[in-house]
């Protein structure tokens, strides 16, 4: 069946706020594309729903055994670790190398720190090779 449309009154069409869309015209168009979005929206929320809720509802959790680490830290080993941190932290604040003490601060910061490093590292070289 021909569908006859009939021009719009000047009453439903009073007030334009894009050219040659009136106020029905656009709260259509809001709505059109808002339930573009939602469509959207449920299809993700349907793919996340497909992926992530078997991991969610197993209901056969196997026991995880959990892997040793692969280097076994001392206390005196954790201890030189954060000293290695904090000593250069200290003496930049003190020195301030930003302004203008750079080659102070590698003396007094970073080369007691790099210095014992390498010691330890010679050493325990050493000592593995012997034992």
């Amino acid at each position: 069946m021909l569908k006859i449309y009939r021009p719009m009154r000047r009453l439903e069409c009073s007030v334009l706020f894009l050219p040659g869309m009136c106020v029905k015209q656009l709260f259509q168009f809001r709505r059109n594309m808002f339930s573009g979005i939602q469509e959207i929206l449920v299809l993700v929320a349907i793919i996340l729903g497909i992926l992530f809720l078997p991991r969610i509802l197993n209901r056969n959790p196997q026991k995880k055994v959990a892997p040793r680490p692969a280097v076994v830290l001392s206390g005196k080993m954790r201890l030189a670790a954060a000293v290695s941190i904090l000593w250069p932290a200290a003496t930049a604040a003190f020195i301030q190398p930003w302004k203008d003490g750079l080659f102070p601060f590698l003396y007094i910061g970073l080369g007691p720190v790099a210095v014992l490093w390498i010691i330890f590292w010679v050493f325990t070289g050493f000592r593995r090779n012997k034992g």
